[in-house]
């Protein structure tokens, strides 16, 4: 594996104290000196107590080498960046520290209801990057603090309101990819991960086990403090999951922007992530200076967040602390100033602009295809088949599956939403989960358990075994066919919860409201307030009319 050698200015060290003192200064002149004029220091370790004992790290400011020439062409161009300090948290959000927000107003996460997610110290997922923004923005109202982002009429090309930061604001709030990196780097220059350039699988929680459970260290997430604690006192900056930051992305660095505290402003449809997670497949896809993206309404099984607090944040805490406190260098934040318990209700409920309902769409058509292979890039860059040749699947474009969905699920008569639907409820569309790997990501009469019985299956697999697909064409026709039964017609002839309690057997909210949310997003309609009256059967079945009338439905 190589390593980027790194072109070292001369007297570097004095140069990084040089800058790290002056970052300091300007710190001090952001907040009027407030927090020296009273004797204020920044202390290297602040705990919140009622906050499940969420801890924060001082990031010291200083200069680093961002990005690579070398690898993903995102990744460019290599500049030196120079950051003010900063505190982040030692860990992605975990559930024991969302719960304080669920009590207080916010919104449970679309996998609450399941072990294998909602764990204590498990990294909270299932968060778009608007319900993140929303989630700082509480917690500062709670502790006093001004709030990092507020919201603007304007609308994205999928209909969602968006989100603008405030810059001046001492507020909690996401990192920027430059914060993010240079914290992940843990102070070693040049690095390729956050403990050096030999990758280690006990450090980092990925997909080594490619469909089969191999007796590795974890299976979906790890536990936030079980992976590498890097050189600032930081879990989790490699694997696990996914990390939100504040940029929006673009394919290649903006070199226009600052070299000090940049921030990508310029919007696009896409937030940047950075860190991979239990579902990359690659370990070059851990690497630091790796980026990918995702719209800011997306969410998913792999994707949470961490917060960071500017210094100005932090010194606004501190004038509540007794002279001994401040000294501190470790210092504990008991009480909340307020509380809020209609804050989500009140601040976050509104970001979700009212869907314009459209013509029902010619799928025949091309700009059909279009604008769901638009889709599927906005929010599925990590598919798994947008990276790997999957048995005979070749690797794909998100286009090239859009117009693959769209033609199978025509000829068989099934809305193709629907089937995009399925495949992000099941399997983020194929960015997590076994049945991904056998060409299944609509996970179609899949159970874990039968994985012990051996691999999966062609064609028609013996009892208790799971079935393989030789491409995704041959499982999507599988799919379909299997939908088209009088069973599902039938339920299909009330709303859409009376249909998901018979195709799913059980009450799995969480799987209608991203099926829901799919077509919200492409067609403009609410199929979860369509009433009891009103069949989902026209919005799954493309002949639906004709089913009616021959099977007297």
């Amino acid at each position: 594996m190589s390593c980027e050698k790194n072109v070292r200015p001369k007297f570097k060290n004095l140069r990084n104290l040089w800058l790290t003192a002056t970052a300091l200064l300007i710190v001090c002149a952001s907040v009027a000196c407030s927090g020296s004029a009273q004797g204020i220091s920044t202390a290297k370790h602040v705990r919140f107590t009622e906050f499940a004992n969420r801890e924060m790290v001082l990031i010291p400011g200083g200069s680093f080498w961002m990005g690579s020439d070398k690898a993903r062409p995102d990744e460019a161009p290599r500049r030196s960046i120079q950051l003010s300090p900063f505190y982040m948290d030692t860990t992605p959000v975990y559930y024991d520290e969302y719960k304080v927000y669920v009590r207080q107003g916010g919104p449970k996460t679309p996998y609450w209801r399941y072990d294998s997610y909602n764990q204590p110290q498990h990294p909270v997922t299932g968060v778009s990057w608007n319900d993140a923004v929303c989630f700082c923005n509480w917690k500062s109202e709670v502790w006093g603090l001004e709030p990092a982002y507020e919201l603007t009429a304007d609308v994205d090309r999928w209909g969602h309101r968006v989100w603008q930061l405030r810059p001046q604001s001492n507020g909690f709030r996401l990192p920027s990819e430059a914060q993010w990196e240079y914290a992940a780097r843990g102070g070693q220059e040049g690095k390729l991960y956050p403990w050096g350039d030999l990758f280690d699988p006990q450090k980092a929680n990925y997909d080594e086990e490619r469909g089969f459970r191999t007796g590795v260290r974890w299976w979906r997430l790890a536990r936030v403090q079980e992976q590498w604690k890097n050189g600032f006192g930081l879990y989790g900056m490699s694997g696990n999951v996914w990390q939100w930051t504040q940029d929006w992305y673009r394919e290649r660095y903006d070199i226009n922007l600052s070299e000090r505290d940049p921030i990508a402003e310029h919007r696009s449809s896409r937030k940047s992530l950075r860190g991979g997670s239990w579902g990359t497949v690659d370990v070059a896809d851990l690497r630091v200076s790796r980026r990918s993206y995702a719209a800011p309404f997306h969410y998913n099984y792999d994707i949470g967040w961490r917060t960071v607090l500017p210094v100005s944040g932090y010194l606004a805490l501190a004038r509540n602390l007794t002279g001994k406190e401040r000294d501190s260098q470790s210092v504990v934040l008991q009480r909340p100033p307020h509380r809020y318990s209609q804050f989500y209700q009140n601040h976050c409920s509104v970001a979700v602009a009212t869907p314009k309902r459209s013509q029902q769409p010619m799928f025949f058509d091309e700009s059909f295809v279009a604008r769901l292979g638009s889709y599927l890039a906005d929010l599925f860059p990590e598919s798994l088949y947008f990276q790997k040749k999957i048995d005979q699947q070749e690797v794909l474009t998100p286009l090239e599956l859009a117009r693959i969905v769209r033609d199978v699920a025509v000829e068989h008569g099934v809305n193709p939403v629907f089937l995009v639907g399925i495949m992000a409820s099941e399997s983020g569309l194929g960015t997590v989960s076994f049945p991904r790997w056998f060409n299944n990501p609509m996970a179609y009469h899949w159970a874990n358990w039968k994985m012990k019985n051996g691999a999966p299956m062609y064609d028609k697999p013996l009892r208790g075994r799971n079935r393989r697909y030789r491409n995704l064409a041959e499982g999507f026709a599988a799919y379909s066919k299997g939908i088209r039964r009088l069973l599902y017609y039938r339920a299909a002839k009330k709303d859409f919860y009376a249909f998901h309690h018979v195709y799913v057997g059980y009450e799995a909210l969480e799987w209608m409201q991203t099926i829901a949310r799919v077509y919200r997003d492409l067609l403009g309609t609410d199929i979860l307030s369509q009433g009891k009256d009103a069949p989902i059967g026209g919005y799954i079945y493309l002949d639906w009319k004709q089913l009616v009338k021959k099977y007297n439905l």
